[in-house]
């Protein structure tokens, strides 16, 4: 169907005489129904000139959606039709009888961006609220017109993304909202991005224990922006896992069956992507524990061909313990009677008697007993 619209007269170009008078008449193919119409075709009266010739008519078509476009972004701009300037603003005016979209409104800010103070890494949103129509946006920062890229989207919607943000997106964010008839700028919105301090909760702790404890020394750092990564160093030196130290990039160090060696200042870096932070020192002492004797061995009195018995019993400590009889300065070799916590003498004789030790150990080291004299008596003969 096609809809028959008023002619619109179009001034004549600067350089035209006065007598070539161009007219305009638009046709609009519609589609079926009440959908808007996609084409207009324009076309004018022939060109009479001066000396009667008739000029051929001029005739060119454009989308309907274009036209509207060029009208919401340069009214004063001239639209080349084939031989004729058609005023885009003039076509404006007129745009009501296509059925397409109703007139402008001058835009006018309602709610503007407001203040956003985060820490970096974090995801800010910047929006505005604006009447009128049709609008189009625009952000700057710090007075530069902003454009989408990695981490920044809707930098020309109603709506402004920076994702991931820096301390170096800090600045003062306004947006321009516009259209045909004017543009208006919002107040500025301030955004400060800070770097947060990484802090740590929970410090190694100072430890001093015996040899042949398993010892761990533990950091817990302020809840952050994880994940946070750790090096463990014993007196300025990182620490790499071995047989018996494991965790070194761990919140968490473990030092099995320690020994002497391992005495020492140890601490931990903890890093992640806010910063790093070095935790206390913390001191770890290991000493080798005195073996004690909690019950010596007596002196005894037998007679002859009576039984004999010692018996030591050595602190409680780290097991097992080893046992070494002697008597008088000589090892007694004598199985597992002369190797263990009793000695027993059976049938006894006069040659028997004498000083009698223990020697005891365990991994912690060596103890010797309380002498114990044995005295055997020999009825006469």
């Amino acid at each position: 169907m096609a809809i028959q619209i008023p002619p619109i007269v179009v001034a004549p170009q600067p350089e035209k005489t006065a007598d070539k008078l161009w007219i305009l008449t638009m046709n609009i193919n519609a589609n079926s129904g009440n959908s808007a119409p996609t084409t207009a075709y324009f076309s004018v009266a022939p060109y009479i000139s001066s000396t009667g010739e008739i000029l051929r008519d001029q005739m060119q078509h454009i989308n309907v959606p274009d036209v509207f476009t060029a009208c919401y972004t340069n009214p004063i701009l001239a639209q080349a039709v084939g031989a004729i300037y058609l005023s885009v603003e003039s076509l404006c005016k007129e745009r009501y009888l296509f059925g397409m979209q109703p007139d402008p409104i001058t835009p006018v800010i309602t709610v503007n961006p407001v203040n956003v103070t985060v820490l970096s890494t974090a995801t800010v949103t910047f929006s505005v609220t604006a009447k009128g129509r049709p609008l189009n946006y625009q952000w700057q920062k710090d007075g530069v017109n902003i454009v989408n890229g990695e981490n920044i989207s809707g930098a020309t919607l109603s709506l402004l993304v920076l994702t991931n943000v820096a301390v170096a997106d800090s600045g003062e964010y306004t947006v321009i909202v516009s259209n045909i008839l004017n543009s208006v700028t919002s107040t500025s919105a301030t955004l400060t991005v800070t770097v947060p301090e990484l802090t740590i909760d929970t410090q190694p702790a100072n430890q001093s224990v015996l040899t042949h404890t398993d010892i761990t020394f533990t950091v817990i750092p302020a809840p952050g922006r994880y994940p946070f990564s750790y090096q463990w160093k014993k007196d300025g030196v990182d620490l790499i896992d071995s047989g018996s130290i494991s965790g070194v990039t761990t919140n968490t160090l473990t030092i099995l069956n320690g020994l002497e060696v391992d005495s020492g200042t140890y601490l931990v870096i903890v890093t992640n992507s806010d910063g790093t932070i070095t935790s206390n020192n913390a001191v770890l002492t290991v000493s080798i524990p005195e073996v004690t004797i909690d019950s010596q061995p007596v002196d005894q009195t037998v007679n002859e061909r009576e039984s004999a018995k010692f018996t030591v019993v050595p602190t409680p400590g780290r097991y097992p313990f080893t046992y070494q009889w002697s008597k008088d300065g000589v090892d007694i070799i004598d199985g597992e009677n002369a190797a263990s916590d009793t000695l027993i003498i059976s049938n006894a004789s006069e040659t028997d008697a004498g000083t009698y030790v223990v020697v005891v150990t365990n991994l912690d080291g060596t103890v010797t007993s309380d002498k114990a004299i044995l005295t055997v008596n020999v009825p006469p003969q």
